[in-house]
């Protein structure tokens, strides 16, 4: 079952808990190859999820979104390419919303 919106994680910050822990004692931690691998599948779907709703986003003429529970690491990897992706956008809309006789002068 898809859900349209993130469940809110346990911590914030399960990503680098999960890393930290395995990484420094993954012998101290009882089957720690499939906690990694769960994790790992978890951050995989949260983050198709992220690119799906910032791809819907883009695609609608809205102004803002909200996206709860995200955590901040996912944040921060979407964070670099979202003002670009904003500004070709509105510059799309902005060529797109001029008026057709400007353009005709423009090329005479």
């Amino acid at each position: 079952m898809k859900l349209k919106f993130f469940t809110k994680m346990p911590s914030d910050h399960y990503m680098d808990e999960t890393l930290m822990l395995l990484g420094v004692a993954p012998e101290d931690i009882p089957q720690a190859e499939e906690i990694r691998t769960i994790v790992k599948d978890l951050w995989d779907i949260r983050m198709s999820k992220l690119r799906t709703s910032v791809d819907a986003f883009m695609k609608s003429d809205s102004a803002f979104a909200k996206l709860d529970h995200l955590t901040p690491m996912e944040i921060n990897c979407i964070r670099p390419s979202l003002p670009h992706a904003l500004d070709q956008r509105d510059r799309i809309q902005t060529c797109g919303s001029r008026p057709r006789d400007s353009q005709d002068t423009q090329r005479s």
